[in-house]
């Protein structure tokens, strides 16, 4: 059974035939290996590599080389950064990442600069959907609010009368723990 995730992933590479310079498409993927983070996964190399097996499955990236480059970022606003001046130096032609909503607005900033579409599979705070302020951003993850509907048919089906989300605001939004 295929993963509707890889189908996802697939369809938005796909899409951005228009930003690729050469026949080689070249990712910059955006990780968190400490194992505190909430998007933290030791198995997300491989699961890549899975997708872009999809990928070449499906023939969706006929004539393209797809090559991928990692960046652990530890959800770090800093090493965020760093990561999008490396790729920049490797001409990556799309950035598929960061997981958290705290990084994902300076990530932003750079793919904005660098002018390189990003694919989020999370980050999911609220403020990251305005398309306005993030016209080149992708998020396969809904926001909280979009959630929110999602959350109260679960507890209805379950019959729970009392349901609370926890999350905290900064200045880049809300945030679920």
């Amino acid at each position: 059974m295929r993963s509707h995730t890889y189908h996802t992933f697939g369809l938005a590479l796909a899409l951005l035939f228009p930003y690729v310079k050469s026949s080689t498409l070249t990712i910059g993927v955006l990780l968190s290996w400490d194992e505190s983070s909430p998007s933290y996964s030791a198995s997300f190399p491989g699961v890549i590599n899975l997708a872009f097996d999809e990928i070449d499955d499906l023939n969706l990236l006929p004539n393209y080389d797809v090559r991928w480059v990692w960046h652990d970022t530890h959800c770090d606003d800093d090493e965020s950064g760093q990561a999008m001046q490396d790729f920049d130096e490797y001409g990556v032609d799309v950035v598929v990442g960061p997981a958290c909503s705290e990084s994902a607005g300076e990530v932003y900033e750079f793919a904005e600069y660098f002018d390189i579409p990003l694919i989020s599979w999370a980050a999911p705070s609220i403020s990251l959907s305005d398309s306005d302020a993030y016209p080149n951003m992708v998020r396969l993850l809904p926001d909280y609010a979009a959630l929110a509907p999602a959350i109260a048919a679960f507890a209805a089906e379950l019959g729970w009368a009392n349901v609370a989300v926890l999350h905290s605001e900064d200045a880049r939004g809300l945030h679920a723990p």
